[in-house]
């Protein structure tokens, strides 16, 4: 239980930066329209939606880290909005 908070915390955290510095001109446009509480639902959704073994890796000290394509996040919220791109 504890594990899927830490691992809720690490995505929802990657799915946030992606969102936000790593973005594409259109992906972010469209990030920076959305009111915070839907965006927030947005992010909630895309981290239960990710939420799987392959989302995770270990680092080079053998911590768990995100492992998440940034394409692939920034294609599935524009999905998501309705913006097919």
């Amino acid at each position: 239980m504890q594990r899927k908070a830490v691992e809720d915390e690490l995505l929802t955290g990657a799915i946030e930066r992606i969102l936000q510095e790593t973005t594409g001109p259109e992906t972010r446009r469209v990030a920076d329209q959305i009111p915070a509480p839907q965006m927030q639902a947005l992010i909630a959704h895309l981290v239960q939606e990710f939420h799987q073994d392959t989302s995770f890796g270990a680092n080079e000290a053998g911590y768990l880290k995100v492992t998440l394509d940034p394409a692939v996040i920034q294609q599935r919220f524009l999905e998501l909005v309705g913006k097919r791109g």
